[in-house]
C-alpha cells in the first residue's frame, strides 16, 4: 500500500520538495496565490506512512490506522476530500491521527473553523443583546405589574371614598331616626315607616353606587385615558406620564382635581391645563361624559 522499500521513488517526497520549492517561488515572485495540494490521486497510505515515519509511530500502529481506513473505503486523498465536518468526527481514528490527515489535506481547516466559530458567537451574543433591548422597551411601555400597597389603594378609591362614607353615616342615623320615631307610634304607621325608610335608603344605595363606584381613571385607547376628579369634572388625557412613560391606567391615581403618577410621584394639575414638573403637562381637555 505504497510502503517505502530502500531508496525507491516517494510520490510524496516529490510533492514536499516541490512544495518547499513553490513556497520560496511564491512569497518572492507570486504573492496572494495558494500553496499547492496534494493531488487527489495520490493513495491515503502514502500519506499515512510518512505521517507515521515522521513522528517515530512504530509499523502496527500504522497498520492499525491503514485497516481503519479500508474498512470506511478511504484509499486516496480525493476520499478524505470527500467528508464532511461530521464524517470525520465519527471515524474511528485517533483524535492526533485524525487532525494530522485533515491538516495535510485540507491546510488552515482549523483556523478556519475557529473562525467561523468565533463569527457565530458573536452573532449570539448580538442577538441576545438586541431581545434584552426589546424586554426593557416592552416593560417601559407596559407598565410593571401593580404592587399592593395601601397608599395606593387609598387613592385608588379617590375622592368618592370619604363622600360615599358620609352618605352612608347620614343614612344610618336617619334610619335610628326613623326606628326610634316608629316606636311611639302604631303598628301600621310603623311598617309604613319603615317602608319608606328602606325605598330612600336602595335609592340613595343605587344613587352613590351609580356615582361614585369605580376607578376614576379608565382608558379610551392606546393613547388616551378618562380622569374623573372629586369635584365630578371629566377630562381627557395622555395615556403615558412624559417623564418615563409609565402607563397612567396601572400607576395613576386621583386626588382632589390632580392627577398623580405614584411611580415617580409626579403630579398634574387638570384644572391647570395639565401642567406638571419641568414644564411637562399630560394634555387635558374637559369633556362631559364619563
Amino acid at each position: 500500500m505504497g510502503k517505502h522499500k530502500g531508496g525507491s521513488f516517494s510520490l510524496f517526497d516529490s510533492y514536499m520538495a516541490n512544495y518547499q520549492q513553490n513556497s520560496t517561488n511564491m512569497s518572492d515572485n507570486a504573492a496572494g496565490e495558494q500553496a499547492p495540494s496534494l493531488p487527489d490521486s495520490m493513495r491515503v497510505s502514502t500519506l499515512l506512512e510518512q505521517i507515521g515515519c515522521e513522528r517515530s509511530w512504530s509499523q502496527d500502529q500504522i497498520d492499525n490506522d491503514l485497516r481503519v481506513l479500508d474498512r470506511n473505503r478511504l484509499y486516496f486523498i480525493r476520499d478524505l476530500r470527500s467528508l464532511s465536518n461530521y464524517s470525520w468526527q465519527v471515524i474511528d481514528l485517533l483524535p492526533l491521527v485524525r487532525d494530522l490527515l485533515r491538516e495535510a489535506v485540507t491546510p488552515g481547516w482549523d483556523t478556519e473553523q475557529n473562525y467561523y466559530a468565533e463569527k457565530m458567537k458573536k452573532k449570539a451574543k448580538k442577538k441576545e443583546k438586541k431581545e434584552k433591548k426589546a424586554a426593557r422597551y416592552n416593560n417601559t411601555m407596559i407598565g410593571e405589574p401593580v404592587q399592593p400597597d395601601t397608599t395606593r389603594t387609598a387613592f385608588r378609591n379617590g375622592a368618592s371614598a370619604p363622600e360615599k362614607g358620609e352618605k352612608e353615616e347620614k343614612q344610618k342615623n336617619k334610619k335610628d331616626s326613623e326606628k326610634h320615631s316608629s316606636s311611639s307610634s302604631s303598628s301600621s304607621s310603623s311598617e309604613s315607616s319603615d317602608s319608606a325608610s328602606e325605598v330612600e335608603i336602595s335609592k340613595g344605595t343605587s344613587q352613590t353606587t351609580s356615582t361614585f363606584s369605580g376607578r376614576p381613571i379608565q382608558a379610551v385607547d392606546n393613547q388616551r385615558i378618562r380622569v374623573r376628579t372629586a369635584s365630578g369634572a371629566v377630562y381627557e388625557c395622555d395615556r403615558f406620564c412624559p417623564h418615563k412613560k409609565v402607563d397612567l391606567t396601572a400607576w395613576g391615581q386621583v386626588m382632589g382635581n390632580t392627577l398623580i403618577c405614584t411611580k415617580h410621584n409626579w403630579k398634574f394639575s387638570l384644572e391647570g391645563g395639565g401642567s406638571g414638573p419641568k414644564g411637562r403637562t399630560v394634555h387635558p381637555c374637559r369633556v362631559n361624559d364619563w
